[in-house]
């Protein structure tokens, strides 16, 4: 969807590192090196996705888990609209 232009993605180093480390604890049939092109190709076909500056932000953001601050920095930061997850207690709307 976001190739036809639905909506633009954002992430970041750190999230690239945090899927693929559990994705590899979950599938033996992967390798990272698979994976490293699966990032490569990801950050080249949305140019701008690959989003830094953000991390000035962490250290002020409060979360049931301070792991996944960064996810929030990110978005506050690229002014996102959604945060796409499947951990919705780790992102109470009190907090957002």
């Amino acid at each position: 969807m976001a190739a036809v232009g639905c909506f633009q993605p954002i992430w970041s180093d750190k999230i690239h590192e945090e899927w693929k480390r559990n994705l590899l604890k979950n599938r033996s049939d992967l390798s990272a090196s698979s994976l490293a092109k699966t990032i490569e190709i990801m950050d080249t076909s949305f140019e701008n996705a690959n989003v830094s500056g953000f991390e000035s932000l962490i250290d002020g953001l409060h979360l049931p888990d301070k792991d996944h601050r960064h996810v929030l920095a990110l978005a506050i930061h690229s002014n996102a609209q959604f945060i796409v997850t499947s951990n919705l207690k780790d992102f109470p709307s009190d907090n957002l």
